[in-house]
């Protein structure tokens, strides 16, 4: 991926294995992270910026085969004109938050 300041990132879809607790409840783990506010400077000014992500949850079968069963969808937006974030999950928004330094 690359950011609107030209900064180049890349990263591994890592393997997150969870478990479910009594109540039939699991707690999402995985996230982006922080990241500078000058990622999204192009220059010249603070521009808006999305990164689109879909993590596939997955089982693994009788044959021991890992099989995809949903794909879960993650929006992350970065807003220029007041350096604020939200992430959007299965359409669900957060609130913008920051900035973050």
């Amino acid at each position: 991926m690359t950011w609107r300041s030209g900064t180049q990132e890349a990263s591994a879809a890592p393997l997150v294995e969870y478990t479910v607790n009594i109540y039939n409840q699991t707690f999402d783990e995985v996230f982006t992270g922080a990241a500078p506010i000058g990622r999204i400077y192009n220059g010249t000014t603070y521009v808006d910026f999305t990164i689109l992500t879909t993590v596939d949850d997955e089982y693994k079968n009788r044959d021991n085969v890992w099989t995809k069963f949903v794909g879960v969808p993650y929006r992350d937006e970065f807003r220029g004109s007041d350096q604020k974030a939200r992430v959007i999950s299965n359409g669900v928004a957060g609130s913008w938050q920051g900035p973050w330094q």
